[in-house]
């Protein structure tokens, strides 16, 4: 049987702290089975972006390890930056590299976010393929507003757009519960 691998490009709040981003970025190296391709920091944006390739079981282990050390040592009520964000670990997109299916990363997607709300009690949005509405398929539909404003809407649950924007998993679908580092945003696609 070949081997299975799924591309990630996962990014993460942080691109001026060289500490943070090497601890960061340090969660994924030295794994059997994965491999870093890219760290690359953005300062402006205060983001990096990683491109890891890997087998779908040991990736989803240091993906959930690696947005772990996200939840840990970034805190949003402080991180600014350019690039629209609403989570320390803002996005690990999922894409079919080699002997895989769009279905098969979308259930890994499906995994990853469950078991990342389940351990940590994050907030998580499923986008792409994973998208519970047509709306949240955009993920400039979910960063709308970014940490800020989604924060400030969802803690009013009169808000016009509290159901449409909160949440796909939450604590009563609200950020607040689950503030700074601990904000996190998944997206998936196929």
């Amino acid at each position: 049987m070949e081997n299975k691998y799924i591309l990630a490009v996962p990014n993460f709040s942080d691109g001026r702290r060289q500490e943070v981003i090497d601890a960061i970025s340090g969660t994924i190296k030295n794994k059997e089975g994965v491999k870093l391709v890219t760290c690359e920091p953005e300062h402006d944006f205060n983001r990096t972006v990683l491109t890891i390739i890997g087998e779908p079981a040991p990736l989803k282990e240091a993906l959930l390890e690696m947005a772990a050390k996200s939840y840990e040592l970034i805190d949003m009520t402080v991180q600014e930056g350019t690039h629209p964000r609403i989570g320390g670990q803002d996005t690990i997109p999922l894409f079919p590299l080699m002997n895989t299916t769009v279905e098969e990363c979308k259930e890994l997607a499906e995994e990853i976010g469950k078991e990342l709300f389940a351990k940590f009690q994050v907030p998580i949005f499923f986008s792409g393929e994973n998208a519970r509405t047509e709306d949240k398929k955009s993920i400039s539909f979910i960063r709308k507003g970014q940490y800020e404003g989604l924060k400030a809407l969802l803690e009013d649950n009169n808000h016009p757009d509290y159901e449409s924007r909160k949440p796909d998993l939450s604590v009563d679908g609200k950020l607040s519960q689950n503030m700074g580092q601990l904000l996190y945003q998944q997206i998936k696609r196929g």
